[in-house]
């Protein structure tokens, strides 16, 4: 099933107070156009609450719960705050009603909410171009989640919540690695398939719950029993032997912890180390092209006249000492005197010198390059062999440790054998009394035990289903991270770069390790210069984690949905400064421009900016294409005009106007 992005095509607010229209109207009427939109107002005017009515015309009075995992008895989302839009109007919204109309790929979809509870008037669904076929209210979830080609209603939420709005709120996916897990989930799993995983996922945590409340119901009963224990005194020697197993027991679990604590910080290490060999290997693979193509062109200008055949033979035997014609390897020799000669301004087949300076040249010039290139070639696979031979200690370290903890828990077994052995030995009265005791303690060990099998089993199909998911990333990862770089670039100073780098993590607190797909962010510090991976969010400026988050989305989007997509910022010239307020228009404008605005391409990359009147370029640079007045007015939602004023408007209408005026329409012509 192909995943569509929605694509606003236009609003209409009726009977709401906060935007009563232009004078004596009862609301306004937009149409979205497929590139560039802006909601233009000031604080109070309701940008926000206009950006917030577009999202929840298409959720309804619901909320995505935040990404993680949860047991069976957690939704993906639950009831919100009906009354979001009513709060914000003296009546409460009481007949107030809205009607978005918004495109899946050819699909179209019409809703019509009541803005007081944002219940559900009715829900109509056609074509591109033909009339719309009411549906039965009933089944709009579904219907949604069948236009967006996803699974549940569930992933229609997050693709809108992580990936299409970027709201006050600022929900994070770049920074949040469950965020970016649930979208690949929603986006590259076949729907039964994501369903799947996302109930498995359910019953690990549910089954890992139970069996933890168990085993601490069974140390409450341990405790119990030890106190029983301690009141037989006229077993004596029974009692010293109970005694003495008792702090070999107590010492063997302790260090049963301490090697699933350093298990675990193993894991994350190798985790690490395995991420750091992919890096490196990777920037190997790209000196090593860069080479081979400086060697290539070096051989073609040292035979500027013979065919591309003869130019490729040439070049096995003085890379690799193979002739391709009689199959004979190993010719050193001749592969030292063929480069020496390439060196030197020699005809290699014949070892004259060139008779054109201009030849002779560009070929050691291009042959230095080479040489550089094989330095830095060398260097990288030294680097390689290095991390390969980090990440092969820090396996092999967790091996052991696997096998000690493996050792640790059989001696615990036998210990504790040990010990109910010695308590059968005990007088009849106290033996029963404990045999009591410790039978509960059997039937909620095997509940615990079979608690602990059903998340297993359940670790079992997630990991087959993660392997499918890990193969589809990889199969978009070149291009999200392409896309990422060139939105990213048209901001950043400095050097970025989108690494694919998998997060090993649990799932319940207990239980294996999973390695879930997820992108980190390189980044040039601005007072190092070094490069560093940024793994939260706190690592970054304010405009930093901003931006980035927003380059990301987008890669997300042009790479899933390609032209059909669109993206809704709330405030993106909050965060920046005058110099970097042209940037960020430029870089927004340029995401709509080439959905929009390539010859042959179709206009449909739209995206939709609320943004405060504002001096500076944010403004002139995000509407930079479209230098006519009526142009930038389509494109505009002046809530100067058509939103309840605030006393600051009121009383300073001529001076908004003005700045209106500055600000929208610099650089026109009618």
């Amino acid at each position: 099933m192909t995943i569509q992005f929605p694509v606003f095509e236009s609003l209409s607010v009726r009977n709401y107070e906060l935007y009563p229209g232009a004078t004596g109207g009862n609301g306004f009427d937009f149409a979205f156009q497929a590139d560039e939109n802006l909601v233009l107002g000031v604080n109070g005017l309701g940008k926000s609450t206009l950006l917030l009515l577009l999202k929840q015309m298409i959720q309804g009075p619901v909320r995505l719960r935040s990404p993680g995992f949860a047991g069976e008895r957690q939704a993906d989302w639950f009831h919100g705050d009906a009354n979001m839009f009513a709060v914000r109007a003296n009546d409460g919204g009481a007949t107030a009603t809205a009607e978005l109309v918004v495109r899946f790929g050819a699909n179209r979809l019409r809703i019509q909410r009541r803005l007081r509870d944002l219940s559900l008037i009715n829900h109509a669904t056609g074509r591109a171009g033909l009339d719309f076929n009411t549906k039965d209210n009933g089944g709009y979830h579904q219907d949604v989640a069948d236009l967006a080609g996803v699974g549940s209603f569930g992933d229609v939420l997050r693709l809108c919540d992580r990936v299409v709005f970027f709201l006050e709120n600022r929900e994070r996916l770049l920074w949040d690695w469950r965020a970016q897990y649930e979208i690949f989930r929603s986006l590259l799993l076949p729907p039964n398939e994501a369903s799947k995983l996302r109930s498995l996922e359910s019953q690990i945590v549910s089954a890992d719950s139970s069996a933890r409340n168990i085993r601490a119901t069974m140390y409450k009963l341990r405790n119990r029993r030890e106190k029983q224990v301690r009141k037989l005194e006229r077993e004596e020697d029974v009692l010293a032997a109970i005694s003495d197993v008792d702090p070999r027991i107590e010492t063997t679990q302790q260090l049963e912890i301490e090697l699933v604590q350093q298990l675990d910080s193993k894991r994350v290490e190798v985790a690490d180390e395995r991420a750091r060999v992919w890096k490196i290997t990777t920037d190997e693979d790209a000196a090593a092209a860069r080479y081979a193509h400086l060697k290539y062109r070096a051989l073609r200008h040292s035979l500027p006249r013979a065919g591309n055949e003869v130019q490729y033979l040439l070049l096995k035997i003085a890379d690799e000492g193979h002739c391709l014609v009689c199959d004979t390897q190993g010719l050193d020799s001749m592969s030292a005197e063929v480069k020496h000669r390439l060196g030197h301004g020699q005809c290699i087949l014949c070892g004259s010198p060139f008779a054109n300076e201009d030849v002779s040249t560009t070929t050691e010039a291009l042959i230095a390059q080479a040489q550089q290139a094989h330095d830095e070639l060398t260097n990288l696979r030294a680097a390689v062999a290095e991390a390969q031979l980090r990440l092969q200690a820090a396996t092999e370290e967790e091996h052991g440790i696997v096998d000690r903890l493996r050792r640790c828990r059989e001696e615990v077994d036998l210990l504790q054998r040990h010990r109910r052995n010695l308590i059968g030995k005990l007088p009849r009265a106290d033996r029963a009394q404990l045999a009591r005791v410790e039978g509960e303690l059997d039937n909620l060990r095997s509940s615990a035990e079979q608690f602990e099998h059903d998340r297993e089993v359940a670790e079992a199909e997630v990991e087959l289903l993660l392997a499918k998911l890990r193969e589809g990333v990889e199969r978009f990862r070149q291009p999200i991270e392409s896309t990422f770089l060139k939105r990213g670039s048209s901001f950043f100073i400095e050097h970025i770069r989108l690494v694919y780098a998998p997060r090993v993590e649990k799932i319940a607190q207990l239980g294996a390790k999973f390695e879930f797909p997820a992108f980190e962010v390189d980044m040039t510090s601005g007072s190092t210069g070094a490069a560093f991976v940024r793994r939260t969010y706190e690592q970054a400026s304010l405009s930093q984690r901003e931006y980035l988050d927003i380059a990301f989305r987008m890669s997300v989007m042009e790479s899933f949905g390609g032209q059909e997509c669109s993206i809704v910022v709330d405030g993106p010239e909050g965060s920046v400064d005058v110099v970097f307020a042209d940037r960020a228009g430029k870089m927004l404008a340029a995401f709509a421009e080439t959905g929009s605005r390539v010859p042959g391409g179709t206009p449909t990359r739209q995206i939709i900016a609320a943004c405060n009147v504002v001096e500076g370029g944010f403004i002139p640079f995000y509407l930079g294409d479209h230098s006519t007045r009526p142009a930038r007015l389509a494109r505009t939602i002046d809530l100067l005009t058509i939103a309840t004023p605030t006393a600051a408007l009121e009383q300073l209408r001529p001076e908004y106007t003005t700045k209106v005026e500055e600000v929208l329409f610099r650089g026109t012509f009618p």
